[in-house]
């Protein structure tokens, strides 16, 4: 039996490599609904789902006056911090098509399959991960819950996500590479326009906390337990960390399990 912590993106997706590699799987969540998403969040890979339909994406750089090296290198450092900028993917074209999928509906689908497998089940520290681990009928556990609810140092900064009507029938995004511009990202996706800002922290209290999202910056080494793989961009607090990497990461995981 594998067992995946969270029902968020992140979770989900590890449910569909649970699903398509025929293992038997339960999720344990705090909650149990359809997770909402926001922003510009998009699926990048159709995770051996052929029924799922691509879409096209305009991606683009701001200012137009900047080089391309230049644009990339400013917006990783405003966005990460210029320490941790080096490992993240950097803007590679000033102006590219990529194929992309639409990560509402995929979640939907996803749900459609796992809402009946979730369990209601809060986790309070590390212990209780390890507790289920143990269980003799547990061949693998998969943490996809926000680890900096149980290590300190897991440091990131805080957007404020506004969204409103399209603008646009094209889905497109601009990366903003202005550091005394306070807006990272503006865009259309999916049916949605939206705008990410940064917030100082002191600030947080001021907005509503269903816009915040917390922006993965670095972390120490991950907590080691026997049988538990921790997964997901805030579950294994790495910022290179997609849904689709999650899955592909879990079904390249259990092909060690018998």
């Amino acid at each position: 039996m594998i067992y995946i912590l969270g029902a968020g993106p992140s979770g989900l997706f590890a449910a569909l490599a649970c699903i398509n590699a025929r293992k038997e799987y339960r999720i344990l969540s705090n909650t149990a609904s359809l997770p909402q998403i926001g922003g510009c969040q998009y699926l990048h890979d159709k995770c051996d789902i052929n029924t799922w339909q691509e879409h096209d994406l305009l991606e683009m750089v701001y200012p137009i006056y900047m080089s391309i090296e230049e644009a990339s290198i400013q917006y990783s450092e405003k966005q990460y911090g210029r320490a941790y900028s080096n490992s993240i993917q950097r803007i590679g074209k000033r102006s590219k098509k990529t194929v992309v999928y639409d990560l509402h509906e995929a979640l939907s689908s996803i749900w459609d399959f796992t809402e009946t497998k979730t369990e209601i089940v809060g986790f309070g520290c590390l212990e209780d991960i390890a507790e289920v681990s143990r269980d003799s009928s547990v061949e693998l556990v998969i943490s996809t819950i926000p680890l900096n609810q149980f290590v300190k140092g897991c440091l990131y900064s805080t957007i404020v996500v506004n969204e409103e009507e399209a603008i646009s029938d094209q889905n497109f995004v601009v990366y903003n590479a202005v550091r005394s511009d306070p807006i990272v990202r503006w865009g259309n996706i999916f049916g949605r326009s939206f705008t990410e800002t940064f917030i100082p922290v002191s600030h947080r209290h001021l907005f509503d906390p269903s816009k915040l999202v917390k922006k993965v910056k670095f972390r120490h080494e991950l907590p080691s337990i026997t049988k538990v793989m921790f997964a997901g961009r805030y579950g294994a607090w790495d910022k290179n960390a997609r849904v689709d990497t999650v899955y592909r990461d879990v079904r390249k995981a259990l092909e060690n399990v018998s």
